[in-house]
């Protein structure tokens, strides 16, 4: 890999990040899919070290914290594990061995929870909880654990509602839209309270821990029908808490490939992970499963693999199609021809429906590095790699519950990854407009994922771009992400020194501190720019080759960004909010102005969704704008929805659901525009994101556009120099298109494909001469 020796500078500012709801979850989630191979440093010995190299935690030894000193063994009182006892009525039972990391998955029905996923020494089956509705359990005294909305029976039904013309879809998807924001918005503020009181003793809880049995995945907590994990390295299977938060991405990560790949009779909870003081809560609904109710998959780390049901399977192999994952042998002592890794499991609930829990190891992992234990439990490559890779691959590879057989497809498959991908990709940012009014850090993050490149090679990429506004913005992207990591590792240190105090006073201090820090304000920072910045970034995103050019290493790296955009996108990534006069003087001068405790307007938890809220809210108000006569008001509505769907895309970029969708939506706005510019403009994007969707679908999808340019007003545009955009458009897909020629016989579009080709030749005849 070659690197560059532009230096980078912009006097362009990002604006303060908006304090909504929708804006959080749409920058966090764009890292949701991706946070990877961040660092810290260790205070004792002043030796960074790589989270992919066993770190020990440690806090910021650059600054003099005030009430941080360190960090020991930041863990949430293990009192509140083992005086939680077992609810009123039953007593814990069962038992096996868990898999490799932490289980997510969660059902009640009846007076049984079942507790599913993957843990050393999980207790699967716990008795004595109660039904539907709350109930006891926890500290073994008839705790209430709120009224149950019933979110997963709620969930299902409106995904079974149908939709057979635009007044049903909307009703739908506006339905769908209101229940995922609300269980969105339960989770986020019992999960701040949970983590707020993580060091409180258990009878002082406002929300008490419940006991199913184990201990590897921590303290777990069942309120208002959703069940809360911690995401934590409890007995050391990952080698530090990051790595657990990251395994806790790739389970939503999974989760949302599954969901969006629409396998028809196969149904999943709703999640959602909050980070908050440093700590991640996976938030999961409640599923109506029973003790025997698995009959795919694992529940005790390959020991046992089940695979029951034909019908089930044939979905499963669907699954597999769609994702491009390998049918492989997998297990321990016995093994199944299985689709995702061991660990997934299937189940057939009390309502009859088809379930699927534990989807953290989904994607296949990348080879194993040397220096980097259980590397295959969160290392895995991108869902939209994977999906658009040549041939399929196992979920297995390289772990204990796989063959060797399938290991060279993964090898091969991450070796192209590095050597073509990311060289191709890293060189095309040269040819892309640089966005101007939005902001630079979330595009370049939807367009890195949506090629199926990990942020932890972010250093990588930057090596082949040359542009500096595009360097720029990477950098600032990598520091931004080693500045969450680090406030993350100091937030954890503070809620333990703070124990039993609820002031959140120590934490403004941390995020002034490091702010500061950051700004050029105190001492540390000359160090923290020429050394332990550039150390950082080299230790986390690079591969081998330099993350920074020669020139950058020679002078503070503070010159290389726009600081009032970095601290914009700080404030995005970590749920800081400054106040709007504080965002105001540092974007005038951020040199100039020094955060204190009243600049910090909040600390709030950062929610990563799945992508169910902007997805179902873009479509209802797109279809909403194609029902309204006013033409203000429809385009206003058609504004909104743009905006949504990209909001569902900056969640899950490879969502096929979502593409078609926008795609559509694009597609449609752009035969009803009047300006020229702003045709070609739709009809561009929405051929660009055809281009990433199945064969069968980017086929029919850009047949469909280039049909309408052809056969649309927009022709007869005078004079030529407004035509002849749309025929090099038209030109470009068909040049696209010719690969499926085959295709077209085969699909019943070989007549169209003529008549088209018949009157594109008959336009560039008429028009061109």
């Amino acid at each position: 890999m070659r690197s560059t020796t532009t230096t980078t500078s912009s006097s362009s500012a990002a604006a303060a990040p908006p304090s909504s709801y929708e804006t959080e979850e749409e920058v966090e989630a764009l890292q949701a899919m991706g946070s990877q191979s961040l660092a810290t440093k260790s205070t004792s010995a002043h030796q960074y070290t790589s989270f992919d190299e066993d770190p020990q935690d440690g806090a910021l030894s650059y600054t003099q914290m005030e009430n941080v000193v360190g960090v020991a063994d930041i863990r949430p009182n293990q009192q509140a594990q083992t005086a939680s006892g077992v609810a009123r009525g039953g007593s814990a039972s069962g038992g096996g061995v868990g898999g490799s990391g932490g289980r997510h998955g969660v059902a009640r029905s009846g007076t049984k929870l079942v507790y599913s996923g993957r843990g050393r020494g999980e207790d699967n089956t716990v008795t004595g909880v109660s039904g539907s509705s709350g109930g006891s359990g926890g500290d073994g005294g008839g705790v209430k654990r709120g009224v149950d909305p019933k979110w997963n029976e709620r969930f299902q039904r409106i995904l079974d509602m149908p939709e057979a013309d635009p007044v049903t879809s909307v009703a739908k998807f506006e339905a769908l839209s209101e229940l995922a924001h609300d269980f969105i918005t339960v989770a986020q503020r019992l999960g701040e309270i949970i983590i707020t009181e993580t060091f409180l003793d258990v009878k002082d809880k406002t929300i008490p821990p419940v006991n199913i049995g184990g201990v590897a995945g921590g303290q777990k907590f069942m309120h208002n029908g959703i069940l809360f994990k911690y995401a934590l390295d409890w007995q050391g299977i990952y080698g530090s808490d990051e790595r657990a938060m990251k395994a806790a991405g790739h389970e939503l990560k999974g989760l949302m490939s599954m969901y969006c790949s629409q396998a028809k009779g196969v149904y999943f909870p709703m999640m959602a992970l909050i980070d908050y003081r440093g700590y991640r809560l996976v938030a999961i609904s409640l599923l109506p499963l029973g003790k025997n109710s698995l009959i795919y998959g694992s529940n005790d780390a390959g020991a046992t693999v089940l695979d029951k049901i034909p019908e089930f399977s044939k979905k499963m192999k669907f699954l597999g199609a769609k994702l491009n994952l390998k049918e492989h042998w997998a297990g321990r002592r016995q093994f199944k021809k299985l689709v995702g890794p061991v660990d997934i499991e299937g189940h057939k609930g009390d309502d009859g429906r088809f379930y699927m829990l534990d989807f953290a190891r989904t994607m296949p992992p990348e080879p194993p590095l040397l220096t980097v234990r259980n590397a295959y439990l969160f290392r895995l490559l991108r869902p939209e790699f994977v999906k658009a890779y040549k041939v399929p691959l196992s979920s297995d590879a390289f772990s204990n519950f796989g063959r060797t057989e399938d290991d060279g497809d993964v090898s091969d498959a991450a070796k192209h990854l590095h050597e073509v991908i990311i060289p191709t990709f890293g060189a095309s940012l040269d040819t892309k407009p640089f966005p101007r009014r939005s902001s630079p850090h979330n595009i370049a993050a939807q367009i890195v994922h949506r090629q199926g490149i990990n942020f932890r090679y972010l250093g990588s990429v930057r090596s082949y771009v040359m542009r500096e506004d595009w360097r720029q913005v990477l950098l600032e992207e990598m520091i931004a992400r080693c500045f969450r990591t680090i406030m993350r590792i100091n937030m954890r240190a503070a809620m333990q020194m703070q124990k039993q105090s609820l002031a959140d006073t120590p934490y403004k201090i941390i995020v002034a501190t490091m702010l500061n820090t950051v700004l050029g304000h105190l001492e540390a920072s000359e160090r923290f720019w020429t050394k332990e910045i550039p150390e950082l970034l080299e230790k986390n995103f690079g591969t081998g080759k330099p993350v920074l050019s020669s020139s950058e290493r020679d002078v503070p790296l503070v010159s290389a960004v726009n600081m009032a955009r970095l601290i914009g996108r700080i404030q995005q990534l970590t749920g800081i909010k400054l106040t709007p006069e504080a965002n105001e003087l540092i974007e005038q001068d951020p040199f100039a102005y020094e955060i204190i405790k009243p600049d910090i307007a909040a600390i709030s938890a950062v929610v990563k969704p799945m992508n169910i809220v902007a997805h179902a809210q873009a479509r209802s108000i797109d279809l909403r704008g194609w029902m309204h006569t006013n033409s203000k008001a429809k385009q206003r509505l058609f504004a909104v929805a743009d905006m949504m769907y990209n909001r569902a895309l900056a969640i899950t970029p490879a969502s096929e659901v979502t593409l078609s969708a926008y795609s559509e939506f694009l597609f449609n706005l752009a035969l009803m525009s009047s300006p020229a510019a702003e045709k070609r403009a739709d009809l561009k994007k929405s051929f660009e994101l055809c281009k990433t969707i199945s064969v069968e679908y980017r086929f029919e999808m850009a047949h469909s556009i280039a049909s309408g340019i052809i056969d649309s007003k927009s022709l007869f545009l005078r004079p030529w120099s407004l035509r002849e955009p749309l025929f090099e458009l038209v030109d470009e897909i068909y040049t696209f298109l010719e690969p499926w020629w085959n295709l077209a016989k085969d699909t019943g579009f070989f007549f169209e494909w003529a008549s088209i080709l018949m009157r594109w030749s008959v336009n560039v005849y008429r028009f061109a001469y």
